[in-house]
């Protein structure tokens, strides 16, 4: 017997972010998406459904097939007052690769990825805000919609003020031997066994006292107003991210990718910044590794027979911190959306080239689970349509300690040296809202 799910649109007040994050504070699991181009926010928290993801299987597969059980279910009510723009979503992330390795201390449930059907998702944007409640009972969902209202109003006359930042203590990995490991995949590139591979490396913040995952999001609101801000919190671990990067958005007949590769940093004036950014368009390493990034997005939604629209040259995409290469790249006609997902991820900027011979590199020399770091996280409706980010300038938050991701693209022209430098950069965006010093 299929057990339906039931759900209704309701209208709401439009709220600042501050007061939206503070209605969040009391549920779990909770997920928050913030696009800074459309400036359109998702806010998820309850879960009906869950994905929990099995060891050894395909993640999409698993995903694909868990959300069209649910579509199987889905009910409108009243009956004939259905939204096509607004209407539920599942909301989360995948792993970054389905970890085999044993259990690890910083992702807990997160490890392989998670998502799930909210109980109540609000979505806001220039057409208004929307609390879409779901139920297996129709009769529950105008109490949980006037539950929605009253939390809602609550925060509103709530003090949304940040407190102040404590003393952070932040500990690198070994440097030395992150170095090392680079130097390696130099040398196995140059033996032409691989033409990328992405290899990331943390640091551990540690505070007097329970690290916020929204305070740490609240800041990043304020300091990286640019960029995808994303959280997803499960039982106890905070995933948090001021994301640059769009893996997808999509929806029927259109496919919308990007490829980001090639780091500098910002300059301190406006003459300095243009001057690294030209060095930056310029430099054959970074060219070279974007190239490499461009030509294998581009292969893939080619084998879907998408008319593809992809710029001649990149163009520079400018963080508080860094700023980067940036190839914007569409296709149209029809696709199989979770076939598409599979083969894309993870792109050259965050796997390497050849894709499984550089993620066994990575597995390798990493020795550890990546978790959501470098994964696609989002939201997906029931008529594909959604946008998924890529999970980096990133950390996970449990209980008082943060442990903070950073990447960098090996090429064959890579210097340890400068690469330390790159995911230094990267790693200001999370380590400034939390409060901590530099490395």
């Amino acid at each position: 017997m299929i057990v339906k799910i039931y759900y209704t649109v309701t209208k709401v007040p439009h709220l600042a972010l501050p007061t939206l994050l503070k209605c969040a504070q009391n549920h779990d699991p909770v997920f928050f998406f913030h696009n800074p181009d459309t400036q359109q926010v998702r806010l998820a928290y309850g879960a009906l459904a869950e994905c929990t993801f099995e060891k050894d299987q395909n993640l999409f597969l698993q995903l694909k097939e868990w959300y069209e059980q649910l579509a199987a279910r889905l009910v409108c009510v009243p009956a004939g007052e259905k939204r096509q723009e607004i209407q539920p979503e599942i909301v989360g992330g995948l792993g970054f690769t389905n970890s085999k390795q044993s259990a690890d201390q910083i992702w807990g449930k997160l490890r392989n990825g998670y998502y799930f059907l909210p109980q109540t998702l609000i979505v806001q944007g220039k057409a208004g805000a929307y609390v879409v409640a779901c139920s297996f009972r129709p009769i529950e969902l105008k109490s949980i919609t006037t539950a929605v209202r009253k939390e809602l109003q609550a925060a509103a006359l709530s003090d949304c003020k940040l407190p102040s930042m404590g003393h952070l203590k932040v500990s690198a990995t070994d440097v030395a031997v992150w170095k090392r490991n680079v130097a390696h995949v130099v040398a196995q590139i140059k033996q032409q066994h691989l033409s990328k591979v992405v290899l990331a490396r943390y640091l551990i913040v540690e505070a007097q006292t329970q690290l916020d995952p929204y305070v740490t999001l609240q800041r990043l609101l304020k300091t990286q107003p640019e960029t995808y801000h994303l959280l997803l919190k499960k039982s106890g671990t905070a995933f948090v991210s001021a994301t640059p990067e769009r893996f997808a958005k999509f929806k029927q007949h259109e496919f919308q990718t990007a490829a980001l590769a090639g780091t500098t940093a910002r300059g301190q004036n406006t003459l300095a910044d243009q001057r690294l950014g030209q060095l930056l368009l310029n430099d054959h390493k970074n060219r070279q590794e974007h190239r490499f990034v461009v030509k294998r997005i581009a292969a893939l939604l080619a084998q879907q027979r998408l008319k593809l629209t992809i710029p001649a040259s990149p163009q520079l995409l400018k963080n508080k911190q860094v700023q980067h290469l940036y190839t914007p790249i569409k296709g149209t006609g029809p696709y199989q959306l979770f076939e598409l997902l599979a083969q894309l991820h993870p792109t050259p900027a965050l796997g390497g080239l050849p894709k499984q011979a550089a993620l066994q590199q990575i597995e390798k020399v990493e020795q550890r689970p990546r978790g959501l770091f470098g994964a696609p996280l989002g939201y997906l409706d029931f008529n594909c349509r959604g946008e998924l980010v890529v999970g980096i300038r990133a950390a996970v938050l449990k209980e008082n300690q943060a442990y903070l991701f950073a990447g960098a693209g090996i090429v064959a022209e890579s210097s340890p040296d400068k690469e330390v430098h790159e995911t230094h950069l990267k790693f200001q965006p999370l380590l400034q809202a939390l409060g901590g010093n530099d490395e």
